[in-house]
């Protein structure tokens, strides 16, 4: 993952680079005067779990819970972008897009009859979520061939590998719809043919996403909400 984000990022500085050269030339000075635009978003997500655990002692064969701790995991989305022009500053952005997510949970035991001895057991959580997330994009006005602007909205997501009807209680269960808002931040360069943008969003999820079951996984935790940071690369005609 780490040598995917240095050769995109590579190659995001070539494509400006090369889409800046012509200096004193403003690119695309129409752009703003259509009503739509459309394109493509690329993203890399890191998705996490926001977290709330009870204050009850559970045991698993004798072995006391001393601790659940969620460890973030690295994912990547795919999405199409639709772009309504209200006016030049302000844009309403519908961009459905295939996300893939993954977390893992971790449970720390201790070993009463081992001295100073704990062992975790982990839960990965896998999530293919289809994402309908409405926005609406603040940005600045054009310096030369650079905007920057401010991301605000909300979302609805269903998670199509969500393990909710499986009858299978050895595992943890997330529900299948979500609910969440997102805030961010955007840069966008107007190239000689498209505009190129790079977009940081965050988002969190309203409700409890957790299916209580009462087993060993559930049962230490009273909700979990969907959280994600994006960062996309966006390409727009």
């Amino acid at each position: 993952m780490k040598r995917l984000f240095a050769l995109t990022g590579i190659v995001l500085c070539s494509v400006v680079i090369l889409g800046q050269k012509r200096t004193g030339v403003e690119n695309l000075a129409d752009f703003d005067e259509r009503l739509f635009h459309f394109g493509f978003a690329l993203g890399f997500n890191k998705s996490n779990f926001y977290m709330i655990t009870n204050n009850n002692n559970y045991n698993l064969g004798g072995d006391s819970l001393i601790g659940v701790s969620v460890d973030p995991q690295s994912g990547f989305n795919l999405g199409i972008v639709s772009s309504l022009n209200i006016t030049n500053s302000l844009k309403l952005r519908f961009i459905p897009s295939l996300s893939f997510q993954e977390r893992m949970v971790n449970y720390s035991y201790n070993m009463p009859n081992i001295i100073d001895t704990v062992f975790t057991q982990q839960q990965r959580v896998e999530s293919t979520f289809l994402d309908f997330p409405f926005n609406f994009k603040f940005r600045t006005y054009r310096a030369h061939n650079f905007a920057a602007s401010f991301i605000v909205g909300g979302k609805y997501s269903l998670d199509m590998a969500s393990q909710q009807d499986v009858t299978e209680d050895a595992i943890l269960k997330i529900k299948k719809p979500d609910y969440s808002f997102e805030l961010g931040v955007g840069t966008d360069f107007f190239l000689q043919y498209f505009k190129f943008g790079l977009e940081l969003k965050y988002s969190m999820g309203f409700p409890n996403a957790l299916i209580q079951e009462n087993n060993q996984w559930s049962r230490p935790i009273d909700s979990l909400k969907n959280q994600m940071w994006l960062f996309s690369i966006t390409f727009e005609g």
